[in-house]
């Protein structure tokens, strides 16, 4: 495994009531005593980043744990959904990637769900996984062909960018699971404590209009069977439990908790973007999911790296991309990985996954890790839309060696609006490398500019 540097390590498990249990990290012992939970912990002093791996020793009476060659380097959590839980063998490249000689130092959690989210209706064997502690499991390995194979590709692509820029190990713990909406990776009290969201909880999920109808009708489709046939699914008063249930998949985390990482990347939305309502919702949902990490993960800047859903065909997203962008205003320590251009039309699964990971570690090179010379972690970003003289003028952070366009041609897919709202085709003109000059025929005094508004442009 890999633990994360220049953090206090906490080394933490279950026992016996009232035992002792006593711990070596890496040479360094520290005693513990079980509480009346069963829930035992051991703090261990930071360690530097190294590639000498330790060893770690749990002894409690006659039980005794051993795991050896660990690592210290740099840990990020992965999670979201399919696009982020989608293997390196099912990539644009797959082959080519899996040939040659692995990184060592690149180290896997590929963490297994115990139900998957098809529409076919659950077994008892799954039904018995849905209990919180119990639905992950996986362990630690190395990074060879097979199990790079079936890892997260924009984990596993993010990790050795991030290796070979820092030289440090790198470990990556991938709990994303397909179809899984945001609010079910919020803790449910969390949700309930916003006024705006509390009604994603109230009664059962199962039949709850304000959650996506995709979500509840796979719901049913995966327990309603087995509920009849007489399966006992554990739940709640919120309904039973599955991992689109509003707070399920934090729970599920728990087991991982407390966990020290650097940070956390992102990929969902997808089952956020069915209808334009809950699009809308987006921008508050994930401010949530934002606060509610770093205060349970004990760290008040974590930062949070996550994806823009790229272009489809699907006429929700244009205003689904705009909150994500939105995010960025609301709170510090996160970060946008564009993918519009990593798309495919009609397929909610583009297979090109490498820019992906590779963006997301610029993101982490020139931020949390501050790497001087490190490439610009984003493209350019909006300063400021000004209305001046029948034009918009619109300025841009981050634009490196000036802003253009792909094909040096005239940018694609401007409008504007004027005080009624209505939109219109605009044209573009970059001046100075950082601004563009917006104007319309039909819109002779514009107030308002968008860029991309359209499910699946070419930008």
């Amino acid at each position: 495994m890999v633990l994360q540097c220049d953090r206090p390590i906490l080394i933490h498990g279950t026992g016996t009531p009232g035992r002792m249990v006593e711990v070596e990290l890496g040479g360094d012992r520290r005693r513990s005593k079980v509480g009346d939970d069963g829930r035992w912990e051991a703090r261990f002093r930071p360690l530097d980043a190294s590639t000498t791996p330790i060893s770690l020793t749990v002894t409690s009476k006659d039980d005794r744990i051993e795991c050896e060659d660990i690592l210290v380097g740099e840990v990020w959590l992965c999670a979201g959904q399919s696009n982020m839980e989608w293997p390196v063998r099912r990539c644009t490249n797959a082959a080519a990637a899996l040939q040659g000689e692995m990184p060592a130092d690149v180290r896997l959690l590929d963490l297994q769900p115990g139900a998957w989210t098809g529409s076919t209706p659950y077994g008892a064997d799954q039904i018995a996984r849905l209990d919180p502690d119990r639905y992950f499991e996986g362990d630690w390995s190395q990074s060879t062909a097979d199990t790079v194979a079936n890892v997260s590709a924009v984990g596993w692509w993010f990790a050795t960018a991030l290796h070979e820029a820092l030289g440090v190990p790198v470990g990556i713990i991938d709990v994303a699971v397909g179809g899984t909406p945001t609010e079910a990776w919020i803790d449910r009290d969390d949700l309930a404590s916003s006024e705006a969201l509390a009604p994603l909880v109230a009664g059962s999920w199962l039949d709850n209009p304000r959650l996506t109808e995709f979500c509840t009708r796979r719901g049913n489709e995966n327990l309603t069977a087995p509920m009849r046939s007489g399966l006992r699914v554990p739940g709640d008063s919120e309904g039973p439990n599955h991992p689109f249930k509003p707070g399920f998949m934090w729970s599920a985390m728990a087991p991982l908790q407390p966990i020290s990482c650097r940070g956390v990347l992102w990929y969902q939305g997808e089952s956020n973007a069915e209808t334009l309502d809950r699009s809308l919702e987006n921008r508050a949902l994930m401010a949530v999911l934002v606060d509610s990490w770093r205060t349970h993960l004990d760290q008040r800047n974590l930062p949070i790296l996550y994806v823009q859903l790229p272009a489809m065909d699907r006429p929700a997203w244009p205003a689904f991309r705009e909150s994500q962008r939105r995010l960025l205003e609301d709170r510090d320590d996160l970060g946008m990985a564009v993918t519009i251009d990593t798309d495919d039309r009609n397929d909610v699964h583009p297979a090109l996954k490498r820019p992906v990971g590779e963006r997301l570690a610029g993101l982490a090179l020139a931020g949390p890790y501050r790497v001087r010379g490190a490439a610009p972690g984003t493209g350019p970003t909006l300063e400021r839309a000004t209305p001046t003289r029948g034009e918009m003028r619109v300025s841009f952070d981050h634009v490196g060696r000036g802003i253009r366009t792909t094909d040096d041609g005239p940018v694609r897919h401007l409008e504007l609006a004027g005080a009624d709202g209505v939109w219109h085709p605009a044209t573009g003109e970059i001046q100075g490398g950082r601004m563009l000059r917006v104007t319309s025929p039909a819109v002779p005094d514009p107030q308002f500019v968008r860029y991309a508004w359209t499910p699946y442009p070419d930008p």
